[in-house]
This record gives structure tokens, C-alpha cells and sequence, in this order.
């Protein structure tokens, strides 16, 4: 279950980086 934890906040720092770089798209 730590896996999912893990990705858990890969996929918060993506959405993290996306609001930080809306550029990005």
C-alpha cells in the first residue's frame, strides 16, 4: 500500500508542477 502512497503524491507534485507552469500544455 506504500506504492500508492507514492504515487499518490507523484501525481499531486504533476498537478503541482502544471499549476506552477500552466505554460507547460
Amino acid at each position: 500500500k506504500h506504492a500508492v502512497r507514492k504515487e499518490k503524491a507523484t501525481e499531486q507534485e504533476t498537478w503541482q508542477l502544471s499549476k506552477f507552469y500552466p505554460m507547460i500544455e
